[in-house]
């Protein structure tokens, strides 16, 4: 069972705690994007890091071959790969109860879970395919990070002029970012 309020509290320690474990492990370092990135059929949510300089690069490497493989918002372009991130699973969360659940499925491609909202569900991935599964915890992530918005900018006395917070899914089209303003 996905039981996504049960992990509220975790995922939401997660980022607060990773974001002040970053900037006093790092005090030199500033950083342009937080984001989460999560594989939930594999059990696991990661707390990723860029910085300008590496996000730059990414972008020069591979921005011929179009905005695919980039993002743009009013600041610019930018990495949204958080595999790209000059640190990549800074901090992780191991989830096997996911892992487990997804793995037992069998025959059954269907997964009973309970939404944000405390509503109990069903997923048929047979229809929704993983992207469903990916849908429904990117909701949780997401709301978990914009919801943090403000702690994460009072936290970080190390994030560079223009940062950005986000939630990327692994393999998938569930992704956002957004600007934070010194």
């Amino acid at each position: 069972m996905f039981d996504l309020p049960s992990k509220k509290e975790a995922l939401t320690n997660l980022l607060i705690e990773g974001v002040r474990k970053f900037e006093l492990d790092h005090p030199s370092i500033k950083w342009s994007c937080v984001a989460f990135d999560s594989c939930p059929w594999m059990g696991w949510v990661a707390l990723n890091f860029d910085t300008t300089e590496k996000s730059n690069s990414i972008v020069s490497q591979f921005q011929h071959n179009g905005p695919a493989w980039y993002c743009e918002d009013e600041n610019g372009r930018f990495n949204n790969n958080c595999t790209d991130f000059k640190y990549c699973e800074f901090v992780k969360l191991e989830m096997p109860e996911w892992y487990e659940t997804y793995d037992s499925l069998g025959d059954d491609f269907h997964i009973n879970y309970i939404d944000s909202n405390g509503q109990k569900k069903l997923l048929d991935l047979d229809a929704e395919g993983d992207e469903g599964l990916n849908k429904i915890v990117f909701s949780l992530l997401k709301s978990i990070m914009t919801e943090n918005r403000q702690k994460i900018v009072d936290l970080a006395k190390n994030r560079d002029t223009i940062s950005r917070l986000g939630v990327q899914m692994c393999d998938s089209e569930c992704e956002y970012f957004e600007s934070l303003s010194i």
